[in-house]
């Protein structure tokens, strides 16, 4: 069963790489930037219960991805996202044989190669390639799997079509960044809680 959780008692915030693209993208100035930009502001300032302070966490997937995605150097993205995240905590988090244990347990129905062309078919992932698919959402299951591993209060994403089933599937606590998704200011500037 999934535990949902109000926003003032997430002290474990784990991100999701369309997150953070979503933060890289200064240049653009469509709305989903510009709530991705004020949820992880609100979600800086906002107080949590009882005194305790609010964690980021993100994947080493994720910092492989981010490398690729800006061009730029592993030490130059973590410069970048501690810029752009402005947050007092943040845990770069190693993919462990730990996790990848843990993520044969999480996600064994989908070992056999059957099982996961199905699932890739019900997500409409890559229709006509499913090795590429397969590449693709490998590294999904692996940054859920490290979320799973911390047990991450709330995983926020802006993938709805793929990253947020796959965390529904493990029963993983899944916000899209959207923002029918939270209850905002009238404005939209503020975020207050999750709907």
């Amino acid at each position: 069963m999934m535990i949902k959780r109000k926003m003032t008692e997430c002290t474990k915030v784990f991100l999701d790489t369309s997150i953070l693209i979503d933060l890289f993208n200064t240049s653009e100035t469509n709305e989903r930037t510009k709530f991705v930009r004020n949820l992880i502001d609100s979600l800086n300032v906002s107080s949590l219960n009882k005194g305790k302070s609010r964690t980021f966490y993100i994947s080493s997937i994720t910092i492989g991805e981010m490398v690729k995605f800006a061009s730029k150097s592993k030490d130059e993205v973590l410069v970048d996202l501690l810029t752009l995240l402005q947050a007092q905590n943040l845990e770069i988090l190693p993919y462990t044989d730990d996790i990848a244990l843990n993520q044969n347990v999480l996600f064994k129905k989908y070992a056999a190669k059957t099982k996961l062309n199905e699932f890739l078919k019900k997500l409409n992932l890559f229709p006509h390639n499913y090795v590429l698919a397969r590449e693709y959402i490998s590294r999904d299951f692996m940054i859920i799997s490290t979320a799973h591993h911390i047990n991450a209060d709330v995983i926020i994403t802006s993938d709805k079509n793929t990253f947020l089933p796959i965390a529904q599937e493990i029963n993983i606590f899944c916000v899209v960044a959207e923002k029918e998704n939270f209850q905002t200011s009238i404005g939209g500037d503020k975020i207050y809680e999750f709907a």
